[in-house]
């Protein structure tokens, strides 16, 4: 029936996803604008940004160790919009605006890789996925890094796509060049967003630049080379302003690294407490993870957040003594941001049982089929089939992000932003399923005790025969 439906009415698919899309986008504004704005709910990180962005917005302000424990992105973000806003008023059409883009351009991304059905599957999945709403009703960067890192890997699938549909010849390399450039910009604004972005991109280009199939070596190195000249804009500015304000100690993005590296390698405790006896103030940081896991323990240490030094020689020290310890806490980052914790600041609000639900439906619908997608590939292509596979590529973020968390600490909210791989492997997943009930229908145990002996009309079985392989062959046409 539906078979028939989509021949009369070939553009129906299309119209259900602009439709989904629409529908997503009001539920966004609702959100942003009606019951979650997000100037109401400045409190903890929300707070941090938006007193920093207070200060750098004054002309006289110089910025000082302590302002760099995060990425500039953020907070550059707000003090632009606080100089003509005092009440944050753009902001809440900015949050908006991102949050809207996000679905196409995740069906943008699994159009490039998986075709255009992948493309329909996977934008309207992102419509309907609350975490992506959820954080545009906060001032956090999680929104900005998914929509920016999303954009990167869209300009560099494009750069490739038209190296393949262009004749040889200037105007292909050059609108190659310009497309790899604006994505390698485009990755730059994620980068100063979100650290994590680093690694995440990084080792996605090594996995598919080195093994996956597709245009040659040749192109890739031409399009990684143009993304990184896109890219050295911003990330100098950043790096620059970093180390001037770390007390001329080189600084890529942010000075917290090693504080995070203490918090998630110091025992099972909840935060960590910075205080150096012979200065003022102190800084407090914790875990939501490792709150949920009941942990209570807030040590304090006799040095300031922004002391590097002395953070990685804590660790480092800790690790050493509890060798074990210390890599179990190190894998259970990595599945407190896949499944081991729920998703902060939300949980901690009244919309903790969509957070909750959001989070079944992720570990449901697309953290498992994902994989399965991936062991499928593996049992069809064996393992050197899956490493050269486009759905590995697209899976191969995960790895950075995977890394970084091991090495801190981990949280839903640090793998989110990056749950378009999930939500184009595992829609991806449930588009290949064809599985006809008539094939796994079993017959009754009373029908099989009672079978009569084979009749002669059962000898038409072969003539189906045929079939199967032409199946089997759509199967591995469409999976190829």
């Amino acid at each position: 029936m539906i078979r028939r439906l989509l021949a009369r009415f070939p553009w129906l698919p299309d119209v259900v996803t602009l439709v989904v899309l629409v529908a997503g986008s009001i539920w966004r504004y609702l959100h942003v604008f009606r019951w979650h704005d997000p100037r109401k709910y400045v409190y903890s990180d929300m707070q941090m940004y938006v007193d920093l962005s207070k200060r750098i917005s004054r002309p006289d302000h110089v910025l000082r160790i302590s302002d760099i424990t995060h990425p500039p992105g953020m907070t550059e973000l707000l003090a632009w919009v606080y100089q003509r806003d005092p009440q944050f008023g753009p902001m809440l059409w900015i949050q908006f605006l991102v949050a809207v883009l996000i679905p196409p351009a995740v069906g943008a991304l699994a159009w490039l890789t998986f075709g255009r059905s992948s493309a329909r599957w996977a934008a309207v999945a992102t419509s309907l996925y609350f975490p992506f709403v959820d954080f545009a009703g906060y001032f956090l960067a999680e929104n900005y890094l998914t929509l920016f890192a999303v954009l990167s890997l869209v300009a560099y699938f494009g750069a490739l796509r038209v190296s393949e549909v262009m004749a040889p010849g200037g105007r292909r390399t050059g609108l190659i060049v310009a497309i790899a450039v604006l994505g390698g910009f485009l990755f730059s604004i994620a980068a100063v967003m979100k650290m994590v972005a680093m690694p995440a991109i990084g080792g996605f280009i090594i996995l598919h630049f080195l093994f996956t199939h597709g245009p040659s070596r040749k192109i890739r190195a031409l399009v990684v080379a143009a993304a990184v000249v896109g890219s050295i804009p911003l990330m100098a500015w950043q790096a620059d302003r970093c180390t001037k304000a770390n007390e001329g100690k080189f600084c890529s993005g942010s000075n917290k690294a090693p504080s995070d590296f203490l918090l998630g390698h110091y025992g099972r405790i909840q935060g960590i407490t910075w205080r150096d006896p012979k200065k003022p103030g102190h800084v407090g940081f914790g875990s939501p993870a490792a709150y949920q896991h009941g942990y209570r323990d807030k040590p304090e240490v006799p040095f300031l957040i922004t002391d590097s030094k002395k953070n990685y020689e804590y660790a480092w020290k800790w690790i050493k003594k509890n060798p074990w310890q210390s890599l179990v806490l190190g894998f259970e980052h990595v599945w407190d941001a896949f499944g081991g914790s729920l998703t902060w600041p939300a949980v901690a609000t009244s919309y903790w049982p969509h957070a909750q639900a959001a989070h079944y439906g992720f570990l449901a619908f697309l953290l498992f089929p994902t994989f399965m997608l991936l062991v499928d590939v593996a049992r069809k292509r064996g393992v050197v089939g899956l490493i050269r596979s486009m759905e590995l590529a697209v899976f191969a973020p995960l790895f950075g992000v995977i890394l970084s968390i091991f090495v801190a600490t981990g949280e839903t909210r640090y793998r989110i932003p990056w749950d378009a791989t999930f939500l184009i492997l595992g829609m991806e997943f449930f588009r290949r399923l064809r599985i006809p009930l008539r094939e796994v229908t079993e017959p009754k145990p009373e029908e099989t005790a009672a079978a009569p002996e084979p009749k002669p009309a059962a000898k038409a079985a072969p003539a189906k025969q045929p079939e199967e392989p032409a199946a089997a062959e759509a199967e591995a046409a469409e999976a190829s």
